[in-house]
């Protein structure tokens, strides 16, 4: 059982997916499935499970269809649209297979990936998995900057509009951290500096921009990124800022009684070399800003539990930049 700040939704089970898709997916392995085991993680409530063909092919299948959550089937479609485009990398997977299938007027995404006999990293983070995951992303940020797709139109301006808590908050005061002590006295400054952080968002790395322990595959000899549905150029610190997020938002940091002392990874490890203090903490608190936005929200279809999720990971954040700043975040530099 995950903790409430890791990504977990509920999943349909793979024997509910119309028989239509199921014979897709063990036509395109080459024979009869005979086992199939549903996996966990992730937000989409579509299915995610290894399945075994009776001439011992395995496939890692994600499907979906419409009339679950739509968004998903975009999501599905545009993460398969992304790993058509990525250079072949050791540390990403590329679908083996995918279609989109139209049953009985529901659309549907299916794609089969490679299966990786691994795990992701635990709530809450341990030192060792968070520093082979940052290692890991400084190969994968030497190979990606500069990004591959040097003309990707508009890709950031995405990102931008996700970082846009403060605002969000501002306009609405009935929002619960508008009444925060020590939200309200600086909301506006907050608002004010929001286009500071978009512009030092922006940047010439292709980048994962979802990157959780939900999003990572720990092997014994191998860190996987997956699910790259929200890929777009950003600045090369992006993923490994939103990664020490969810170490935060995990509760590992040694300030709450995990073993991370995360100010010292800020100073020492490679991967965040060159991101200063405040554009970290302003990360950190416009992130947890835009996700209590969210979780005030209706929850979408099919998709019970991520409110929470965005509450709790939201609050964890907020009182870490809290803790470190009482007086406020300093000056960006």
């Amino acid at each position: 059982m995950h903790p409430p700040t890791f990504a977990a939704g509920v999943r349909l089970p793979f024997a509910k997916l119309p028989v239509a898709v199921r014979d897709w997916i063990a036509h395109a392995l080459g024979g009869e499935i005979t086992d199939a085991v549903d996996k966990v993680g992730g937000f989409s409530p579509g299915s995610a499970a290894v399945v075994t063909t009776n001439r011992g092919a395995r496939g890692f299948v994600k499907a979906v269809g419409s009339s679950i959550n739509t968004e998903s089937v975009r999501f599905h479609r545009a993460e398969n649209a992304v790993m058509a485009r990525l250079p072949r990398v050791d540390s990403i997977l590329r679908a083996v297979a995918s279609e989109s299938l139209q049953v009985d007027g529901d659309d549907w995404e299916v794609m089969i990936l490679p299966v990786i006999d691994g795990e992701t990293p635990a709530h809450p983070w341990s030192g060792s998995d968070a520093t082979r995951v940052l290692d890991a992303l400084v190969d994968l940020g030497n190979q990606f900057t500069p990004s591959p797709w040097p003309r990707d139109p508009a890709r950031d301006d995405r990102l931008i509009a996700f970082f846009r808590g403060w605002s969000r908050i501002a306009g609405d005061q009935a929002l619960p951290w508008a009444e925060h002590p020590w939200i309200t006295p600086r909301l506006v400054e907050l608002a004010g500096l929001e286009p500071v952080l978009h512009e030092r968002l922006r940047g010439e790395t292709l980048s994962h921009c979802d990157l959780r322990a939900d999003n990572v595959l720990l092997t014994a000899d191998a860190v996987w990124f997956v699910d790259w549905a929200h890929a777009r150029n950003a600045a090369r610190w992006v993923d490994p800022v939103l990664l020490l997020a969810d170490i935060v938002a995990s509760g590992a940091d040694l300030g709450v009684g995990g073993e991370i002392d995360v100010d010292g990874l800020l100073a020492t490890h490679k991967a965040l070399a060159g991101v200063d203090d405040w554009t970290v903490s302003m990360t950190f608190a416009t992130l947890a800003a835009t996700l209590h936005w969210f979780s005030r929200q209706p929850p979408p279809p099919g998709l019970p539990t991520i409110r929470r999720f965005q509450h709790v990971q939201a609050e964890a954040l907020l009182a870490h930049v809290v803790h470190r700043y009482p007086g406020g975040l300093p000056s960006p530099v």
